[in-house]
């Protein structure tokens, strides 16, 4: 009977956003993500079929993150000059926090415009 893991997305999270921004995304594997995770490498593809899949869910579940927490800045009861100053303070904390993964993703061309689109389309609602 297989072995079931439960959580293998949520364990990769934080494991491939320490990876790439220590090693950078073409020199961190499916192989150091699965170490790192304590999972085997068949298992991580399993739940990922490459690693530009599984770097768009890292990059999508951090960003709804920190939607989250912008609509919680939104729904407080301050004016509007304080909401932008929290707006924009949070905001630069986030992405800040991303460190290398945002510009590793740009220069590689990793992540097709189109699925940026659905992040840049989320923020600008906002």
């Amino acid at each position: 009977m297989p072995k079931i893991i439960e959580n293998v997305e949520e364990k990769t999270f934080e494991n491939v956003i320490d990876l790439i921004n220590e090693n950078g995304f073409k020199n961190t594997s499916m192989k150091m993500i699965a170490d790192k995770t304590g999972i085997a490498v068949g298992t991580l593809y399993n739940y990922f079929s490459n690693k530009e899949e599984m770097i768009f869910y890292v990059i999508k579940k951090s960003w709804k993150q920190t939607f989250k927490k912008l609509d919680l800045i939104l729904n407080k009861n301050l004016s509007a000059e304080k909401k932008l100053e929290e707006f924009i303070i949070t905001l630069y904390k986030e992405i800040s926090s991303r460190k290398v993964i945002g510009r590793e993703l740009i220069q590689n061309n990793i992540i097709e415009e189109e699925k940026f689109n659905e992040i840049r389309k989320n923020l600008t609602n906002k």
